[in-house]
């Protein structure tokens, strides 16, 4: 054998050798049952997971039971909720029929629906889907205004709640912010156009023709076969939960593994509309005009997710309700996709992800980048303790405080009970090493915070009224905003202000600065009293992320909860 033909085979070995080293593994079904042996879902709730590899279906597994009281084991064609994926059906629908000209995406909503108000005339459905439209968080409002979180709202009563003079920030148009609201306006502009109820279109324009006939649109009255039944934990045992269709959000999806496998095949070989429509599903949405940001979480036009999965991109759905969980998730590089469906309201998409470790393993990478961190102080500055305090950041409204602890500055998150060190750089800027590394920076009137992706959050400092137990004096009643028609009562306790609701039950609030009082609540944070001129409480203001300074009214009458 001469040099030259030695040199060749060695040269298609190492070639060889690294298009293995770079190939999917072939996973087995023991590796799965092995994964989830140590989970208890033999005598308990039960979920089935399902894996297209290179346009076939490699793997479908399933676990426990998908009714416990009858003892029914879960299968392949047991159906379950997957929340949020009628998200994903909706967008496609959508792009199909902006595609065929039937609507246009460019269009305002109002050409659509009628019985809006006349703020929305600037809306379009690109902007509804791409997040951007300026629509505020109804969810927030619905919550303000008296009704439970997850309380149903007949169409009604969300048009009520759309029609608030808040509802409409013209100051967020082109910022994205996820808007569920928004999806249901699309899903009514889509069966206005096309005269058939979202169920009826799915059915005949998306499901049927790619073979899925165990998938559905959830609509009043429906029967479903092989339905699993919803659970929730309670301690040791299991709750059935009944789902309930929320006006605030697109109607949801019955489905089965196998049905979802067929739906995300099409991502690589697409059998309804265009390629360039299904190349479009994973597109970026649009903030301020630009692509928003490849990071994780950001969001696609086809309303599925992204994470810089060690190294790989990964995009998913995922949604969890009080008795479902599950996630799909693609490697769109790779022709892999997993699905997970369970009838347990917990998440469970953890599984989702180490089983494609099974096939993706090789091609991982553990060198995750990491921020330069800044060069310390090696001893604590002595005037740190001026910087122990409250801090408010009005835009967001949220709070954090910062303490002295041997020598060390932190910073306490009591809402999530999360407590981290400050690390000093220089007096008056700290480092947090914790992720990507965050950055606190101290200024004359608050605290500035800076994150790994240069966002900051200014805090200012607030200083608690030593006094406030004595501005209480006739605090106590019932405050009521008409427009809303929600009332709230008020009254004293020894550590502040409690806010009683018959839906939200007992709110606590506690003093920050002169009549302003805070909470560790995401829909009411920060309460701030409001004084006639001779200094008694004619009423109050609610104010949080999304809506600020909602004014109630102090009322003569007394009511009950």
């Amino acid at each position: 054998m001469n040099i030259k033909t030695i040199v060749v085979a060695v040269i298609c070995a190492i070639l060889c050798a690294q298009l293995f080293a770079q190939s999917k593994r072939q996973a087995d079904a023991s590796q799965f049952d092995n994964l989830v042996e140590d989970w208890t879902y033999e005598e308990g709730h039960g979920f089935t997971v399902g894996v297209l590899n290179d346009g076939e279906v490699d793997i479908k597994r399933s676990w426990g039971m998908a009714n416990l009281e009858h003892q029914v084991p879960v299968h392949d064609s047991t159906v379950f909720l997957f929340p949020g994926m009628s998200e994903q059906i909706l967008a496609f629908s959508l792009l199909l029929e902006d595609e065929k000209g039937t609507l246009s995406l460019d269009e305002p909503i109002l050409r659509y629906l009628d019985n809006l108000p006349e703020s929305f005339g600037s809306i379009t459905l690109r902007s509804l889907l791409h997040h951007n439209s300026g629509l505020n968080r109804v969810d927030f409002l619905q919550v303000m205004a008296g009704f439970a979180e997850d309380e149903f709202l007949v169409e009604a009563e969300m048009r009520a709640l759309l029609g608030h003079d808040q509802m409409m920030r013209m100051d967020r148009r082109g910022e994205h912010l996820y808007n569920q609201a928004g999806l249901r306006l699309l899903q009514g502009a889509l069966e206005s156009v096309t005269e058939m109820t979202f169920h009826d279109y799915a059915q005949a324009v998306l499901f049927e023709p790619l073979g899925m006939l165990h998938t559905q649109i959830v609509q009043e009255g429906m029967m479903t076969s092989n339905l699993a039944t919803g659970y929730s934990r309670v301690d040791d045992d299991f709750k059935v939960e009944v789902e309930s269709e929320n006006m605030l959000s697109c109607s949801q999806i019955y489905t089965t593994v196998d049905d979802m496998l067929l739906w995300v095949d099409n991502f690589w070989r697409p059998r309804i509309g265009s390629k360039d429509l299904w190349h479009a599903m994973d597109d970026y949405v649009s903030e301020n005009g630009r692509p928003v940001k490849e990071q994780n979480q950001a969001l696609f036009v086809g309303h599925h997710r992204y994470w810089d999965f060690r190294g790989e991109a990964k995009y998913y759905q995922i949604g969890v309700s009080d008795g479902y969980a599950a996630k799909m998730i693609r490697y769109p590089e790779h022709d892999l996709a997993i699905v997970v469906m369970g009838n347990l309201g917990q998440y469970n998409g953890h599984l989702c992800t180490m089983f494609s470790e099974f096939y993706l393993e090789d091609l991982f990478s553990d060198d995750a980048p990491t921020a330069e961190k800044p060069l310390l102080l090696s001893e604590m500055p002595k005037s740190q303790s001026k910087y122990v305090g409250h801090y408010w950041d009005y835009e967001n409204e949220t709070h954090v405080s910062i303490n002295l602890v041997n020598d060390t500055l932190n910073l306490y998150d009591e809402r999530f009970d999360w407590r981290v060190n400050l690390l000093p750089v220089q007096d008056g800027q700290y480092y947090i090493d914790f992720r990507s590394g965050s950055w606190v920076i101290f200024g004359d009137e608050g605290l500035t915070l800076r994150n790994s992706r240069s966002e900051e959050f200014e805090m200012v400092k607030v200083e608690s009224d030593a006094f406030w137990i004595d501005r209480l004096e006739d605090v106590e009643g019932s405050y009521i905003n008409q427009k809303l028609v929600a009332q709230f009562n008020l009254e004293k306790s020894i550590e502040g202000i409690v806010l009683r609701h018959r839906s939200h039950g007992e709110l606590k609030f506690i003093a920050m600065g002169l009549d302003e009082y805070r909470s560790n609540s995401g829909y009411f944070p920060r309460l701030r009293l409001i004084r006639d001129k001779s200094g008694r409480v004619e009423a109050i203001t609610l104010s949080n992320r999304f809506f600020k300074e909602m004014r109630f009214r102090k009322s003569l009458i007394a009511f009950g909860d």
